[in-house]
């Protein structure tokens, strides 16, 4: 499975983009499980539009997605620990 992570914002507005895959790394199929990522076609949508994370001007938003179809989008203040966790393994890569 591969795992693509998005960060974009902060006071320059970069973006930045890094993927891995759980056929290099298997650890990562159980920090995907732990982070709970939701299927794109439940209530919350799509992932949003980066930079559009209400409320967090300046700030790093973060785009989680997944080849089989889970995403997550959130402020880095918002992610939770076993989020934060797979994005800096993936942002590490």
């Amino acid at each position: 499975m591969k795992i693509t992570v998005v960060r974009t914002g902060g006071m320059a507005g970069l973006r930045l983009e890094r993927s891995a895959d759980t056929a290099d790394d298997p650890e990562l199929a159980g920090l995907v499980e732990r982070a709970g990522l939701t299927p794109i076609d439940q209530p919350d949508g799509p992932p949003r539009a980066a930079g559009l994370v209400p409320g967090y001007a300046d700030r790093y938003t973060y785009e989680i997605s997944t080849d089989d179809g889970r995403h997550h989008t959130a402020g880095e203040t918002q992610l939770s620990e076993p989020q934060r966790t797979l994005v800096d393994r993936i942002m590490k890569s």
